[in-house]
């Protein structure tokens, strides 16, 4: 069978485009050294259906070193405050009386409300954002 070049065909930008990667992320090893030293924290809901207790949301709070996870069910978003008292008061006790340095959370009305910001302030726990829209 004969070899035919390809000289003939042109490619146009569509393909050039369509054919391009992009590059990976670098994989960050950078965890925290010690239990409780970040948080990471986010709400989720409403969801259509509800739970059979009628919760139609659920917050979870995650420790950077350790991964380990706690999720506490809410009925509505403004009770979300009063889970993250409640996380505190557990892993504290858990914990060995160590008290949380950072939570990281996004920018959601859960997170900046004045109560929010008095409270972390009060007991010394530095709130950090992520960038809005990070999923």
């Amino acid at each position: 069978m004969p070899f035919k070049p390809f000289s003939y065909l042109s490619l146009c930008e569509g393909c050039i485009y369509g054919n391009q990667t992009r590059q990976k992320f670098v994989q960050s090893n950078r965890r925290s050294q010690r239990k409780l030293q970040l948080i990471h924290s986010d709400l989720c809901g409403p969801f259509q259906n509800t739970s059979i207790s009628g919760n139609h949301y659920f917050i979870s709070f995650i420790d950077d070193c350790s991964r380990f996870t706690m999720l506490y069910f809410l009925k509505r978003k403004s009770e979300a405050f009063k889970a993250f008292t409640l996380y505190k008061s557990m892993a504290k006790s858990a914990c060995d009386q160590r008290k949380i340095i950072c939570i990281r959370t996004d920018n959601g009305g859960e997170y900046v409300s004045n109560e929010f910001k008095d409270f972390c302030n009060e007991h010394g726990i530095r709130h950090e954002y992520t960038v809005p829209q990070n999923l």
